[in-house]
């Protein structure tokens, strides 16, 4: 299983896709919506790559 090593950013930043563009991040959300965006994140790519969640 690959893994990913983030940092959480207390500052609005910007990640660069290159290509695809750049998403725009504004660190306000607390406790459980992260936890539910990020699963929702999650199944999306999981959905994208074909991967059985």
């Amino acid at each position: 299983m690959a893994t990913k090593d983030f940092a959480v950013r207390t500052e609005p930043h910007v990640a660069n896709l290159g290509a695809l563009g750049e998403l725009h991040f504004i660190p306000e959300v607390f406790g459980d919506e992260f936890l539910d965006g990020y699963t929702q994140v999650q199944a999306a790519q999981a959905a994208l790559s074909g991967e059985q969640a």
